[in-house]
């Protein structure tokens, strides 16, 4: 519904607005902030009283949407990258050993004449036929399974950004095959500019019989540090946002989530516009929803911490010089009636709560959290100590404090917090928005409608609107994080898989060019037991080498995931050790097959190879 605006100072609905507005042909969007800017700086010398210190900025409409939504997206997208470099450098071992398995023919081309860049033609033509294969065979399996691939996907993700069907359009199926053909072009003239340099004697005197150089096997030995590498720093990104998870999961909300039941309530617009009409229907909401049987308590406050309603507050405190020119003291700005925190669970650590006799007729008091008590007053006892608004030349009351309340998650701009009694206020900034809060002791499928309609007999026209439990809410706010873990997870445990299968073939392949000299040593009557060892400790060094390497590229990998995630956090040495732990016990076990398979060679077998 779209009703033209009328302002009044008076109204709170028009103080906060949302301005839209639409670029100039050839404008940027630099000029348009200097142009704010200006105005602004009109503003603040025609009011001085509200617009001193306030500025307008400008932002893209597309980033005002995503905030920072794109971010997580970001690390998703080098969690795909890093899989896409494995699982290349895994097809590049394989076409290398492919080619080097086909150095006769090579040989043979090359003495009848073949010049070889039309060689090398060719071998990247053939690749790049795999890599469409595959990449058709990819997005047939896409297709297959984009449904089950929504489920992903968190509700408020889905709805939000319109995922209900997954479309594969003609975008997805032309960046398919352009990645196809880069990659098969790429990849492919790598393992062709090293496979297809044959040695014409080395391959004519020896016949069919594969003779692998040096050089190939170091290019090799190279691709598979590079894929331990890669691998490591995946499962590093994995275990950074597993551990980011588990820690949102686990931490201290500052309040008991369970049990508890929100709704929310918009005054606006509703008839109670005086502070006598809502002190009063805010305290006959609270009396006919505690007689509800299965509710222990209930409150208002104009914010729910886990989501819902920022409100910063400018605040000045006494005996404390004030900020320099431009700059503030801004803090979570919360009106609550009594019981507040008794309904929420969130401990008050000194002093008292608010009383209904908290009105506007009794002094103007103000309850803190301890991280304001700490910032502003350190080792000093906060209780008696006075705070206001910081309105420049307009003459406000001091809040005395009364009360300390413990520390609550805040999803809000700001760290400090205070709390304001309600009915001292009524018709303040942000007192129109406000979230019911209700303690249960009682299944919610029985409570929430009798409490909806004991509030309804209050008044039958008032809009209740996103009635949810507290913990289901919390775990919705933790959607995109998850999805973040699981899908980085997923990504991980792929590229271990494919670091292991890389590992395994290349010894595969060490262990088959190496058949005669294994053969010889066993035949003079070497131990199979040092064989096996031999095979291990030349794949260990593989190992080791990725793992150092991999464990650089990843530290500094988290720095900019730091900057992309918020409270990312740094990765933590238990991480990178069991990390590291897991990767060389994979690698490992995916050499002993190869490795055990050699030691138990037969000597005259392997001669005759």
């Amino acid at each position: 519904v779209w009703v033209p605006t009328i302002f009044d100072r008076h109204d709170g609905r028009s103080h906060d607005l949302n301005i839209i507005g639409r670029l100039k042909t050839g404008a940027t969007l630099e000029q348009a902030r200097q142009e704010l800017a200006a105005i602004a700086q009109s503003l603040a010398e025609g009011h001085p009283n509200t617009n001193t210190d306030l500025g307008l900025d400008a932002v893209p409409a597309r980033d005002n949407f995503i905030q920072d939504q794109d971010r997580i997206v970001l690390a998703l997208m080098a969690a795909v990258v890093f899989l896409l470099l494995i699982t290349c450098v895994n097809v590049t071992n394989v076409l290398l050993a492919r080619l080097m398995s086909r150095s006769h023919e090579i040989g043979i081309r090359a003495a009848l004449g073949a010049g070889r860049f039309r060689q090398l033609r060719q071998f990247v033509t053939e690749t790049t036929v795999l890599f469409v294969l595959g990449g058709v065979g990819g997005v047939f399996l896409t297709f297959w399974l984009r449904d089950y691939l929504a489920v992903l996907v968190p509700n408020v993700l889905r709805d939000q950004l319109d995922l209900g069907t997954i479309e594969v359009g003609g975008e997805v199926l032309a960046f398919s095959l352009v990645l196809s053909v880069v990659a098969g072009i790429v990849f492919g003239t790598a393992a062709a500019l090293r496979g297809s340099d044959p040695d014409l004697q080395g391959i004519l005197k020896e016949g069919s019989r594969s003779t692998g150089s040096g050089r190939r096997r170091r290019v090799q030995r190279a691709l598979v540090v590079s894929e331990i590498s890669l691998a490591l720093v995946l499962l590093v990104g994995a275990g950074l946002m597993i551990d980011h998870f588990r820690r949102l999961v686990g931490d201290d909300l500052g309040f008991e989530a369970a049990g508890l039941l929100t709704m929310q309530l918009n005054l606006e617009g509703s008839g109670y516009d005086g502070a006598e009409e809502r002190t009063n229907l805010l305290r006959n909401i609270r009396s006919a929803t505690e007689r509800v049987p299965g509710v222990t308590a209930a409150a208002v406050t104009t914010v729910n911490p886990i989501c819902c309603g920022d409100w910063g507050a400018r605040i000045e405190v006494e005996g404390l010089e004030r900020p320099a020119e431009g700059a503030s003291l801004i803090i979570n700005h919360r009106y609550i009636t009594p019981d507040l925190f008794e309904t929420m669970g969130i401990p008050v650590l000194r002093g008292r709560v608010f009383e209904d006799h908290d009105d506007t007729s009794s002094p103007s008091v103000v309850i803190i959290d301890s991280r304001m008590a700490s910032h502003f007053w350190p080792g000093e006892d906060p209780i008696g100590k006075r705070v206001r608004w910081d309105r420049p030349g307009v003459d406000v009351p001091w809040f005395t404090v009364v009360g300390i309340a413990g520390e609550v998650r805040d999803a809000g701009d700001y760290q400090d917090t205070w709390y304001l009694p309600y009915y001292q206020d009524p018709i303040g900034r942000s007192t129109g928005e406000l979230h019911i809060m209700i303690r249960m002791a009682a299944d919610p499928s029985m409570v929430i409608p009798a409490v909806k309609s004991a509030i309804w007999e209050v008044d039958g026209d008032l809009p209740l609107y996103d009635v949810e439990l507290m913990d289901e809410l919390y775990t919705e706010s933790l959607s995109q994080d998850r999805v973040g873990a699981v899908v980085v997870t997923l990504f991980a445990v792929f590229g271990l898989a494919l670091a292991a299968l890389g590992i395994y073939g290349l010894m595969s392949y060490v262990v088959s060019e190496q058949t005669r000299e294994i053969g010889m040593r066993i035949a003079l009557g070497a131990d199979r037991g040092k064989v096996l060892r031999m095979v291990v400790k030349d794949a260990a060094k593989l190992i080791v080498i990725g793992s150092i390497i991999g464990l650089a590229a990843a530290l500094g990998l988290n720095r900019v995931l730091v900057h992309l995630i918020a409270d990312l956090g740094n990765a933590q040495p238990a991480v990178l050790v069991v990390v590291v732990a897991l990767l060389f016990s994979v690698g490992l076990l995916a050499t002993y097959v190869p490795a055990r398979r050699a030691a138990q060679l037969d000597p005259v077998e392997a001669l005759r190879a």
